[in-house]
């Protein structure tokens, strides 16, 4: 699992704005989610799209002022990691196109 927390417990008006840019959870359960120190949002390791969403996250975060962590696995880790996972899940999948697109000619 990759997820965000944020660095700080503390709940404030922009947290909610960027988080429901990307969740349709109630502001009331992303409080809790900040104030409990839980995950804001997490995927899983293989959901790219997910990924995406959660180095969007982070990037508002960051613009906002606002301390967030990624983690992979429980332990913290960073959006170039997350980039290099990105790029090999494409690599694998356009290696395997061409694997397919060998097979049926």
């Amino acid at each position: 699992m990759i997820g965000i927390k944020l660095a700080n417990q503390t709940f404030n008006a922009p947290i909610a704005k960027i988080m429901r840019k990307y969740i349709s959870d109630s502001i009331s359960d992303i409080k809790l989610k900040v104030i409990n120190g839980e995950y804001i949002y997490a995927c899983d390791y293989i959901d790219s799209e997910g990924i995406k969403t959660i180095i969007a996250i982070q990037q508002d975060m960051e613009t906002n002022g606002i301390d967030s962590k990624i983690y992979e696995h429980d332990e913290i880790t960073t959006i170039e990691f997350l980039n290099n996972l990105l790029t090999s899940y494409k690599k694998t999948e356009q290696q395997i196109e061409m694997e397919i697109d060998d097979e049926v000619l």
